[in-house]
């Protein structure tokens, strides 16, 4: 950054924080470094947003903020806390009344005092700012293993439990509570209600949490009602599944909540006598129309208890009459429940979910502010008599109701099986392999782990390897000591290429690989190597993207398993991460420009280094296919002038599909301490499909300094004479040490080491007989 560039910052912090009140940023965290570093300023924290926090800062913090390298944006000045409230609705009706400070992932926060809103009658559908327990943090999702489904029962089976004559009942019964509203007879005789149908379920955990909350200057008992279902195997791991029970006033509350109350009760009734790995917690929250009263009071109780919750349900609103087909599924610091959700509600029902960012809004918020991740399934159609008299079960669609109360009750099930699925771990606590030694190479420091009590099949370790590009050969792996391995690969020569990959049999999931069998480790044959740059994309490194394409920019992300055919499905390494062209589900392709991804700098030796990385490039149109290339660049002065490495496509290997490609540095510029690479995919054409990923970057030295091991030079001195005799005879009559390789003592070929090759090995020196290995003195090793 320049000067001016740095002046400039400080200039733009310091006029956000003269004013009254503080500065409110918008900081964005990418990577857990980030994270460090904001967690390292005493900022005062507002909310999470999509790509990291909103916080408010005084002129010294706001200079502690410039100063540390984080991406930071002035949202507005002279901010005190209690001028800020959030939006309720999922309607702009709000964004009319009130001045708009923010808005992103679902939130909206205004500049308005809630108090003074209170008693006002006015209708304001506002929440007020209760951040408490935010954590700064950084949290990928991690993904759902599909083979869990196997040890469950069938979804299939499950969802067909689900009565759409039990959620009419339910909603009917909640219609009858006249007007449902926080603190009224009705909303506690609802909460008793449900009470009696979590015991007539068979539940003998049901639980009355009452608590008083001020609301304006009025104390309110507010009540929410909590069913326990125990879980079989891991009693401390919660799935939180909620709905709020109260509603507005002149509101039947139909859709919102009942709705929502009523399908996590039908959850409740079937999975009543159905095993759950882990604890169900079924909570109609109260007070969510004035503020989110039982959610908070929830939330902050299991933050203080250090409740372990894999995730928190909500379900406010899922049954409009005018929805059919598509739903909302919403989620905050880890999409992982959502896409599971939307990949069920498409192969269970036929129903579209459409995953996105919703960070409040509802009585999932609370959760997230104390760090927890969250499920949100929604209806598409937002009510059209939303807080009206007419909300009433006379606009509900209970065919479309059923479907999302089944795909949650789907999602909670699968989720649980996914936490206990028993399965085996492959580690490297020497780190990934990536060179071996020439002769017979020694693969060492292989680990399988257990996961949720996987047991390893006796004897099933094995290595799977291509010597050169041959044909792929298996050996068994030697366990050292427990669940550590080793394994041998015979006749490796200084320059080979070993790709492979290990496997092992789990005794109740089967066969695991490590890494996939189609995107196997390569391991080169080495006297003398170092690694000198490796980059998985786990962790935000420094790379640069920029470029004027209208969509698809690189993004550094785990791919979508279930995103465009186009682009990959998963990373090539199996860490997680990769750089992609966009990470959605619509219009993820490159478009209209170009998007440019470009490495930090990397000091180079000065002799030469060997650049290997793995890329997938898919180009298409159907008029004019094949117009467009994926270039790759090098630079060895950081980046003022660049050669070109190769041009991927337009027709070769540009159909999708990971390729490693390698190079020496020395054969396009001068090894430097200034070296980059640069990816540039580009929509040049008319209406390309153009989608492209870069990932497992090694850049490495290494050098062959070897010469074969020769038959009979057991003592390894260079040369075959009487010493290699003496030798012989000391390894096999006193238990000498072994020639290595022990095969260079096996002279005359038998297989074995004994008395007639030190026999062969004493005629050949001093009576002129048939040189070592070569039986039939046609000057051609026999063995």
């Amino acid at each position: 950054m320049t000067c001016v560039r740095c002046l400039t910052l400080l200039i733009t912090f310091l006029i956000g924080s003269t004013s009254f009140g503080a500065g409110l940023y918008e900081v964005t965290v990418r990577s857990a470094q980030d994270a460090q570093r904001l967690a390292s300023i005493e900022i005062e924290l507002v909310a999470r947003v999509a790509e990291g926090y909103l916080v408010l800062a005084e002129i010294e913090t706001a200079l502690q903020l410039a100063e540390s390298g984080l991406s930071a944006k002035l949202v507005a000045s002279g901010i005190t806390r209690d001028q800020l409230a959030t939006d309720k609705r999922r309607d702009r009706l709000n964004v009319e009344k009130y001045p708009l400070l923010y808005e992103d992932g679902g939130l909206r926060l205004f500049r308005v005092n809630f108090r003074d809103l209170i008693g006002t009658g006015e209708e304001y559908d506002l929440a007020p700012l209760r951040t408490r327990n935010i954590e700064i943090e950084y949290r990928e999702p991690r993904g759902f293993n599909w083979d869990a489904l196997s040890i469950g029962v069938d979804l299939d089976s499950l969802i067909d439990l689900v009565e759409k004559d039990s959620l009419i009942s339910y909603a009917d019964r909640m219609e009858a509570f006249y007007r449902r509203v926080a603190g009224t007879d009705s909303n506690y005789a609802c909460a008793d209600w449900l009470i009696d149908k979590y015991q007539e379920f068979g539940y003998d955990s049901v639980v009355s949490d009452t608590f008083t909350g001020i609301y304006g200057d009025e104390p309110i008992l507010f009540e929410n009602v909590i069913a326990y279902k125990i879980g079989s195997i891991y009693p401390g791991r919660h799935i939180v599944i909620g709905a709020h029970r109260d509603a507005v006033p002149n509101s039947p509350g139909a859709d919102d909540d009942a709705s929502g109350v009523v399908s996590t009760l039908e959850i409740a009734r079937v999975l009543r006598h159905i095993e759950t790995p882990m604890t169900l917690v079924f909570v109609a929250f109260d007070g969510e129309e004035i503020g989110l009263y039982g959610s908070f009071h929830y939330a902050d109780a299991a933050a203080a208890r250090e409740d372990s919750i894999l995730y928190m349900l909500n379900t406010d609103m899922c049954g409009h009459y005018e929805n059919t087909d598509t739903a909302w599924s919403w989620y905050c610091i880890d999409s992982t429940w959502a896409d599971l959700w939307r990949d069920l509600a498409d192969s269970l029902v036929g129903l579209v979910g459409i995953v996105d960012l919703r960070i409040t809004g509802s009585d999932h918020g609370p959760f997230v502010e104390n760090g927890y991740s969250i499920l949100f399934p929604d209806e598409w159609i937002f009510s059209t008599v939303y807080h009206s008299p007419r909300d009433s079960t006379t606009y509900l669609s209970f065919d479309y109701m059923t479907k999302i109360t089944q795909i949650s009750l789907a999602t909670v099930y699968a989720s649980m099986l996914d936490a206990i699925m028993p399965t085996l771990k492959f580690t490297y606590p020497s780190g990934v392999p990536r060179f071996v030694s020439p002769g017979d190479a020694i693969i060492r420091g292989i680990g399988i782990e257990s996961v949720n009590d996987g047991e390893t099949v006796p004897g099933s370790a094995k290595l799977h390897y291509s010597h050169n590009g041959a044909q792929y050969q298996t050996i068994q792996l030697t366990e050292i000591s427990d669940n550590l391995y080793e394994c041998v690969i015979p006749d490796v020569l200084c320059g080979d290429t070993i790709d492979c990959y290990f496997s092992a049999e789990e005794a109740t999931t089967g066969l695991v690989l490590d890494p996939d069998s189609l995107r196997p480790m390569r391991l080169d044959a080495a006297t003398q190597h170092s690694v000198i740059f490796d980059e998985s994309f786990e962790t935000d490194n420094g790379w640069v993207v920029w470029g004027d394409a209208e969509y698809g920019q690189w993004e550094r992300a785990v791919p979508l398993p279930t995103g465009p055919a186009s682009a990959p499905s998963e990373d090539f390494d199996g860490s997680g991460h990769c750089y992609l062209t966009d990470n959605g589900y619509v219009n993820t392709d490159v478009d209209n420009g170009s998007t440019v991804l470009t490495s930090p700098l990397i000091d180079l030796p000065s002799d030469d280094a060997r650049i290997r990385y793995a890329r997938w490039y898919d180009t298409y149109n159907g008029t004019q296919p094949d117009q467009d290339s994926l270039v790759v660049l090098i630079s060895n002065d950081a980046g003022m002038n660049w050669t070109l490495v190769e041009t991927v496509g337009p027709v070769e290997q540009a159909s999708g599909g990971w390729y490693i490609h390698e190079f020496w540095v020395s054969e396009f510029v001068s090894p430097t301490s200034m070296l980059r690479l640069r990816f540039i995919a580009s929509d040049l054409g008319d209406g390309n499909r153009v989608e492209a990923a870069i990932d497992a970057v090694l850049v490495s030295w290494f050098e062959c300094d070897y010469t074969a091991p020769q038959c009979g030079d057991a003592d390894s001195s260079g040369e075959v004479d009487v010493d290699d005799v003496v030798y012989l005879i000391n390894f096999v009559f006193t238990s000498g040490p072994p020639p290595n390789p022990l095969d260079v003592g096996d002279v005359n070929c038998s297989g074995v080491i004994d008395i007639d090759d030190v026999v062969y090995l004493i005629t050949y020196i001093f009576s002129g007989g048939n040189a070592p290995c070569d039986t039939d003195g046609d000057e051609v090793p026999d063995c």
